[in-house]
């Protein structure tokens, strides 16, 4: 989260997931119940600036054949919000759970003021971990865990006191996750063994070794004409996850002299631009032991490896390390383990 949001901004957001979480919640399984209930319009007034919202497909099995009153929906990358409440409550029957993971959003700014007298209008891009649970019919139940980003909207009055929080649009912060379907009870006795399912690794949990070597990658298909804005694409989706955010590259150049280049400048620089240049080091840092203190602020462990050109099984090899025992976090990254490492530096030479 960024220092400059206001607390009663960051406030209003998390109530309004809170609220929004609830509601959906409740809203399900009556228009299961009873399809021809109207609370779904009023649902949509509630939350979203317009029935038209965009909503990111998320939480429908890939391989699952909808009812044909929401066939042409399911199919969409996208549909209205409005759309929504009909695709769940047409595939979930029993055991409807959407829950927002509130203790690990990220709120962005996403642009500057608009003045609107006697009101002022602030966007912002909330980023939330999402689990949705439920049946799909006697034999089938779903599991889907995923990260959306609800971008929405913060109106005030010239006193800056927050009057309503409405969403413009939710999109997925990330790639699709592989959804869990898991079987119920056997129709016949007998016992047929389970699907193994094997899980993708989150980019977030990669080893130090591969996050470089996958970024290296990436840099050199920027460099290509007819891919690069697919890589940039790419990057701007997971960069959050391979790198710090004071991160930087250092770049020996032909002549000797050195330039220190943002990551983002970096980027830049490379895209569809032929550059040669090897890996000469990089600097990695661990973050582990997240925990808050009795204000609600939270704190983590981040021990810094330096100049690193070695691994052993994918972790860093170095002589010189640091720690800071205490180290300000605004929050954790959607992580399955307890700790991660992300790259704080990078130092290539160009040939």
């Amino acid at each position: 989260m960024r220092d400059d949001i206001p607390g009663s901004h960051e406030r209003a957001l998390s109530n309004l997931l809170k609220a929004y979480q609830k509601e959906i919640n409740l809203l399900v399984p009556m228009v299961v119940a009873d399809p021809s209930a109207k609370k779904a319009k009023d649902f949509v007034a509630l939350f979203f600036s317009a029935d038209t919202c965009s909503v990111v497909n998320h939480g429908i099995p890939a391989n699952l054949k909808p009812e044909k009153k929401i066939e042409s929906i399911v199919d969409k990358a996208t549909f209205k919000a409005s759309e929504m409440i009909k695709v769940y409550s047409s595939i979930y029957k029993k055991g409807f759970t959407y829950e927002l993971n509130r203790d690990d959003l990220v709120i962005e700014s996403l642009d500057s003021i608009i003045q609107k007298s006697p009101r002022l209008v602030f966007t912002y891009q909330v980023k939330v971990p999402l689990s949705l649970e439920g049946k799909l019919s006697n034999q089938l139940s779903s599991n889907v865990l995923d990260t959306l980003n609800f971008e929405t909207v913060v109106y005030t009055d010239s006193k800056n006191n927050v009057k309503f929080v409405k969403i413009n649009r939710i999109t997925r912060a990330g790639e699709r996750l592989p959804i869990t379907i898991n079987p119920g009870p056997a129709p016949t006795p007998t016992p047929k063994p389970k699907p193994e399912i094997v899980e993708e690794e989150l980019v977030v949990d990669w080893s130090a070794e591969k996050k470089v070597k996958g970024f290296l990658a990436l840099a050199k298909t920027l460099q290509n004409t007819a891919s690069a804005d697919s890589a940039y694409a790419k990057y701007e989706l997971i960069h959050k996850e391979l790198f710090s955010t004071s991160s930087f590259v250092k770049m020996i150049k032909k002549d000797g002299t050195t330039d220190e280049l943002a990551l983002d400048g970096f980027v830049n620089l490379l895209k569809g631009k032929k550059m040669n240049f090897d890996l000469v080091s990089s600097n990695f840092t661990y973050f582990d032991n997240f925990r808050k203190d009795s204000m609600g602020m939270m704190f983590c462990r981040a021990t810094t490896y330096h100049n690193v050109s070695k691994f052993e099984k994918g972790s860093p090899i170095s002589e010189n390390q640091s720690t800071a025992e205490r180290m300000p976090s605004k929050s954790k990254l959607n992580s399955k383990k307890s700790g991660y490492t992300l790259i704080s530096q990078i130092t290539i030479k160009e040939l």
